[in-house]
């Protein structure tokens, strides 16, 4: 991977070379992440302003690199990214389902199997399927293997998961 200026687009871009020091495909991007058998990439525009995507080895498109996320919102195993719309947080499959709209102050990944979401300085539990396990009323949840801690203004709650799902 090599760093160049890019004279059409006015900026600086990753490109990924073979052997031989030949692009293995066009690109555009100002940065390309590698992860699994992708290359995550992100664009930064003239006002700072950052958008992420994914693509293949080959340079093919996977999710469009027009996102805003975190860098780390890229789900790859559950093909899934936690996507930032009008500064709320939702998550959608890499083919653009919404799973959850963009509700949310913020979404944290536990484990690739739920997400604690907030709202309003409330906690919330969802599964990686968006199905609700814990509604947003708590101060604080942790999860730790199969026993989650939920937190509110009466005291602390301890509940242990079924694994069988």
């Amino acid at each position: 991977k090599v760093h160049e200026y890019n004279e059409q687009l006015k900026r600086s871009v990753d490109l990924v070379i073979d052997k031989t020091g030949k692009p293995v495909f066009e690109s555009e991007y100002t940065s390309l992440s590698e992860i699994d058998d992708y290359y995550k990439t992100m664009i930064c525009d003239v006002d700072g302003n950052h958008v992420y995507g994914l693509i293949d080895r080959q340079g093919n498109e996977i999710v469009p690199c027009k996102y805003k996320a975190d860098w780390s919102g890229f789900l790859i195993q559950q093909k899934k990214i936690l996507f930032k719309q009008d500064e709320k947080y939702g998550l959608m499959s890499f083919d653009g389902s919404i799973i959850l709209e963009p509700h949310y102050t913020s979404i944290t990944n536990i484990h690739d199997r739920y997400f604690i979401v907030k709202i309003d300085g409330k906690e919330g539990l969802i599964t990686k399927e968006g199905v609700t396990m814990l509604p947003i009323q708590y101060t604080s949840i942790s999860v730790e293997q199969d026993i989650i801690i939920a937190r509110d203004d009466t005291g602390s709650t301890l509940l242990k998961m079924n694994n069988h799902q």
